[in-house]
């Protein structure tokens, strides 16, 4: 079983034990303000949430969207000072468990299964951190897409969802990513044949 059914599973049966009470949030509610001290390891047992702040120039920016069986407040909840860096809002109707610390401990303590499948969980997720900050570290628009594409490839090959989501995911412009991908397969380094990539 994956860690991720690991934990669904525990906190499913903490719910229907009645040891943890989900909260229920209507699409658009605000969970969460940006600077509200953490308080609460959170767990989305169904909906979706966006987590975003507002940049200095006043438009919105979005800094992840979460689905069912994701997490947020877990890198924060330890933390002296911890407090949320944007809004969480419900993006669509949501079913939300809301765990204290000291609740936390209790589970962690009480359960080793669970206690192994959340630090793998909790590992994974500062492993994909590291990795976004090692590939906004490379300025070269080249060298991002690469260091990206090379890190989903499984073989010779990989898939991607499109090149506008490409673009998000390193952060540069479409057009410079599709420009990117067609001097690649000039370059005969790639072929790019709609959402998969294959390595030459």
């Amino acid at each position: 079983m994956k860690y991720n059914d690991i934990i669904f599973n525990k906190f499913s049966s903490l719910v229907s034990e009645g040891k943890l009470k989900p909260k229920k949030y209507k699409s658009k509610d605000i969970i969460f303000k940006e600077g509200d001290y953490c308080k609460y390891l959170s767990y989305i047992l169904e909906g979706e949430v966006e987590i975003s702040t507002e940049s200095y120039q006043g438009s919105l920016e979005v800094i992840s969207i979460l689905k069912e069986k994701e997490t947020f407040g877990q890198f924060i909840l330890f933390q002296d000072k911890g407090f949320y860096l944007g809004d969480v809002t419900a993006k669509k109707p949501s079913l939300i468990i809301h765990i204290t610390k000291d609740d936390l401990l209790n589970i962690l303590s009480s359960d080793k299964a669970f206690l192994e499948a959340y630090i793998s969980s909790i590992s994974l997720e500062s492993f994909k951190i590291k990795q976004q900050v090692k590939l906004l570290s490379h300025k070269n628009a080249l060298d991002r897409v690469l260091f990206y594409l090379e890190s989903i490839r499984h073989n010779n090959t990989c898939k991607i969802e499109s090149v506008s989501s490409l673009a998000k995911l390193v952060n540069l412009p479409r057009e410079t990513v599709s420009r990117i991908l067609s001097r690649l397969e000039a370059e005969s380094y790639l072929i790019k044949d709609g959402n998969k990539i294959t390595f030459m």
